[in-house]
């Protein structure tokens, strides 16, 4: 089937380049696109090798591309730019325990600052972004040419003023691996998004600095294929999801205390803001951060049983998994969660918080999670030590989200990954003298890659190699498809003194996105699928010594899918122990 999809990639490229140069060329530039389609696949047939492509030689063809000349210019023109959206804004005020304008932002007169704006840094610096993001955008450039014999396979020539009527004809979806897709491009985006928040720009004009990152590449260095949606769509969006949490991250480790841990980090996960602080020494006064991180090692049985469709039979298996997870929050509030009445709105994606699990045992899963509350309004009524009596915070607002989840484990595949796009967020705590209620629930219209589970049986029943029938390339090359759907979750927890009682759902629904395949053209078949995900769980964490606890947890995770005519459905029963330290 692969070999099928590999030639209709190719056999497609050539079709919807001719048409779509057709409409929008003259004769003379039809020639060239044929001379140019020539040429891709003479390339392509002699396999070059990037190491026939000496540094001279490459860097004398790359600046020499206008491409490059474009993503330079771009990158510092959007940059020059940002400063209208930096957080150049003066220190926080200091702590209070009254409500008052000063705390809520209210009433205050517009030479007044806002203290809900926390300063990423003092001084925005525009030159030193365009030079980051410069520098980024061209070792990307590096790897896309020295990559060339892969690359090469997806050149459409669809040339300039075709790409610039913005016909639906110039856009697809590409077919890409789920790990290119929904992994490298998110860690691109979060990149520029942690360039410009490091550099004093605010988390508007650094998603702006994304967008206008994603728009060089797909329209400057990737300039001879056709404009891939996806990575349009979720480079920049799911980059601000989780580049928030690094940017605190980076933040964080700067005022933290002299050592060589630190220093590794500051120089690994925190390098734009500590070459934002070399370069700008007039840095003083950063906000206040809290911090709270989890890491545990767990250990699981898993049961999982399949089923093909109605009436047939069900298939078990077991599995012993070893796991390595970090669950990380950052809130970034004066006096949040002090003694003393106040409520007001936020606006700066205040509050940030990153999960990794990794996960091995007859097979492997990478489970990550980033969640951004980008703004709001928030009300806390916390009384003073010994007073007594009940304490409550909530917050409510929209917040965005990114997921990456894909597992494999014998007859358990399960990918879904993408945005939650901004949605409803809602969260907060009631608790007493020795007890606490934590309580937090998420809404999202999501743009997702889901698994096909019916993928193969499909295939067999209906594609034919010799015929040229053909369905999706990217269900034909990686076994998933791009979906539109919606997804809610709610959490809730207890902790008691010694123990911690809680459980979690989640909820989606998908359904297949139409009519924008790579090798939409060449298709016989254009195969509809839709997917429900439903996981339930609840665990027990009791304290052990100090801040280090166990945890009993079980999970229960169903899938139901439809691809055509086939149906499946598969679910996993899991129980884990934690053993882990949170601070």
């Amino acid at each position: 089937m692969k070999q099928i999809a590999a030639r209709a990639v190719t056999q497609s490229g050539a079709a919807s380049s001719s048409q779509i140069v057709t409409s929008h060329s003259t004769d003379n530039s039809r020639q060239n696109v044929n001379n140019a389609n020539s040429m891709r696949f003479t390339l392509a047939s002699a396999a070059i090798k990037p190491h026939r492509l000496g540094p001279q030689r490459f860097l004398k063809i790359m600046f020499k591309r206008k491409s490059l000349q474009l993503s330079l210019t771009v990158s510092l023109i959007a940059a020059l730019g940002m400063p209208v959206y930096s957080d150049n804004t003066s220190p926080a005020e200091p702590e209070t325990n009254e409500s008052d304008s000063v705390e809520t932002g209210i009433g205050e007169s517009d030479a007044e600052q806002d203290p809900w704006l926390i300063p990423a840094s003092n001084n925005s610096h525009p030159w030193l972004t365009s030079l980051q993001l410069t520098t980024v955008i061209l070792g990307g450039t590096a790897w896309y040419w020295l990559d060339r014999e892969r690359q090469v396979a997806d050149w459409d020539y669809p040339g300039w003023q075709a790409k610039a009527t913005f016909k639906k004809e110039i856009f697809i979806f590409d077919n890409n691996p789920f790990m290119v897709n929904y992994s490298w491009h998110t860690f691109a985006g979060s990149a520029s998004h942690v360039l410009g928040r490091a550099n004093g720009l605010g988390m508007l004009g650094s998603f702006a600095l994304g967008t206008g990152a994603s728009l060089v590449w797909e329209y400057g260095i990737e300039s001879r294929e056709l404009i891939s949606l996806n990575d349009l769509l979720m480079t920049n969006t799911t980059g601000l999801a989780v580049g928030e949490f690094f940017h605190r991250l980076g933040q964080y480790a700067r005022v933290q205390d002299d050592g060589l841990g630190w220093d590794v980090l500051r120089w690994t996960l925190g390098v734009p803001h500590s070459v934002h602080a070399v370069w700008d020494k007039s840095l003083q006064e950063q906000p206040k951060i809290r911090p709270s991180f989890r890491f545990s090692y767990g250990l699981s049985t898993a049961g999982v049983t399949q089923q093909d469709g109605p009436g047939a039979s069900e298939q078990s298996e077991r599995h012993l998994i070893h796991s390595l997870a970090m669950d990380g929050s950052f809130v970034v509030l004066e006096n949040y969660m002090q003694p003393g009445a106040r409520s007001g709105f936020f606006r700066n994606a205040n509050f940030t918080s990153f999960r990794l699990r990794l996960s091995r045992g007859g097979g492997d899963a990478t489970d990550v999670y980033g969640d951004t509350f980008l703004a709001g309004y928030r009300s806390e009524d916390i009384p003073e030590e010994g007073e007594g009596g009940i304490g409550t915070a909530f917050n409510i607002g929209t917040s965005i989200a990114y997921r990456f989840h894909r597992e494999d484990f014998g007859a358990w595949e399960d990918s879904l990954g993408g945005l939650h796009a901004p949605g409803f967020a809602a969260e907060g705590q009631v608790f007493g003298d020795s007890w606490k209620l934590r309580m937090r629930t998420r809404v999202h219209l999501d743009l997702m890659g889901v698994n096909a589970q019916s993928s193969d049986r499909w295939q067999d029943a209906h594609l034919d190699e010799e015929n040229g029938e053909i369905g999706k390339s990217i269900l034909l090359n990686n076994g998933y498809y791009y979906a539109m759907g919606a997804s809610g979750s709610a959490m809730a927890e207890l902790e008691l003194p010694h123990v911690t009682l809680g459980g979690s759902v989640f909820v989606g629904q998908y359904y297949s996105i139409e009519g924008y395949d790579r090798i939409r053209d060449e298709l016989a078949y254009e195969v509809r699928g839709n997917s429900s995900f439903l996981d339930l769980e609840g665990w027990v964490r009791a304290k052990v010594y100090e801040n280090y606890y166990a945890e009993a947890r079980f999970g229960e995770h169903r899938r139901e899918g439809q691809l055509g005519e086939f149906f499946d459905s598969e679910s996993m029963q899991r129980l884990t122990l934690d053993l882990g330290a949170e601070f």
